[in-house]
């Protein structure tokens, strides 16, 4: 970088009238920028960078690197203090490097405080890991790659900060006790049994049938002050001489046909053939409706055409259940619920030791 200021003020042979490429101030400001960049990327990392899949020869020809990291390790003292022998067997780690190796061991259950992905929540548990009130008590977090501080590595800290992180397998002891009890298992039981209960007492459907103005005829918006008469402050089976409803009819009135004998949600498939010749012509499958749009005439109350506009539509979702099957869904609803509280609270009056994890 430092030969091409010797270019400073030579003739630009590709250069123009305006325009020459080896202008002093050009060129000092290009090396400027480079060696501010050169100073700017590079910052020592305190990272340990070890490539541990690698153990080719990092030169051609040169020494077999078993373990290569950003330090050099493959230089060697003077020859005549080892034979060759003696140099192809790998050497000891340090410290650092040993605690870096063993860190990649490390699962995540022993590097984080909780679940970092959802991937990890899958037998989290199961791994031991450390529990919240340790973690507040002891002060410890998550447990980071070995570093080194200014090309010092602190081997009794990290000593410390591992004594900090290690789990409690029998943290969470008093809590798993706590459901280790009949009553909460007869709750959990009943629980499961109610909710099926719900499902087979609930009866769901899908209908072709829409709160929508059927004919043109009909009234909507309960235009009582302008349809009939009053006596005495009170409203009387008597329509008004000069009512006008045209403004209380519908725009559009709505009909719709079922495409098959049964239809269903995306969860159902069944072979039921379409039987509605609309839904056939416009390539309906039997889950839907067809829909007839009548545009209304508002001052006859009649469609304008004979002819409505058809097109499919997914049927409506229905839901109904007996009062007296919800009261009973409700009661053994609530009573595996009371069941299972009940079951927790006489477990944990019945514990003897005492002693609580919990802060």
């Amino acid at each position: 970088m430092v030969s091409c200021l010797d270019k400073i003020g030579k003739e630009d042979k590709q250069g123009g009238l305006y325009y020459n490429g080896f202008d002093r101030v050009r060129m000092e400001t290009v090396y400027k920028d480079t060696i501010q960049n050169e100073k700017r990327l590079g910052q020592f990392s305190p990272y340990f960078n070890m490539n541990l899949m690698q153990r080719t020869a990092s030169i051609p020809g040169g020494p077999i690197v078993r373990v290569r990291h950003n330090r050099m390790e493959f230089v060697e003292g003077k020859v005549q203090e080892k034979t060759p022998k003696q140099r192809l067997k790998p050497r000891k780690l340090d410290a650092f490097a040993e605690e870096a190796v063993e860190h990649l061991k490390r699962g995540p259950a022993d590097k984080f405080v909780v679940p970092a992905t959802t991937q990890q929540e899958i037998g989290w548990l199961l791994s031991s890991p450390m529990h919240a009130a340790r973690a507040i008590q002891k002060g410890g977090g998550d447990v980071r790659a070995p570093m080194l501080v200014r090309n010092y590595y602190d081997e009794k800290k990290r000593e410390r900060d591992l004594k900090s992180r290690e789990p409690d397998p029998d943290a969470l002891k008093p809590m798993l006790s706590r459901l280790n009890n009949a009553l909460v298992a007869a709750g959990g039981i009943s629980f499961v049994l109610a909710m099926n209960m719900g499902g087979v007492l609930l009866r769901q459907g899908q209908v072709c049938d829409f709160d929508m103005p059927s004919t043109c005829a009909v009234v909507v918006e309960g235009p009582s002050e302008t349809f009939l008469e009053k006596r005495d402050d009170e409203y009387i089976a008597k329509v008004k001489a000069d009512a006008n409803l045209a403004e209380f009819r519908p725009e559009h009135a709505f009909r719709y046909e079922a495409c098959s004998s049964k239809t269903g949600t995306a969860l159902m498939h069944m072979g039921t053939p379409v039987t509605n010749e609309w839904c056939q012509a416009l390539g309906c499958n039997y889950k839907q409706c067809v829909q007839k749009k009548h545009e209304c005439d508002r001052e006859k109350g009649a469609p304008k055409h004979a002819e409505p506009t058809i097109q499919c539509v997914a049927a409506a979702t229905h839901s109904d259940m007996q009062p007296s099957h919800f009261v009973a869904f409700l009661f053994a609803l609530i009573g595996s619920l009371s069941m299972c509280i009940i079951g927790c609270a006489a477990s944990a009056q019945s514990t003897t030791d005492g002693v609580s994890v919990f802060p």
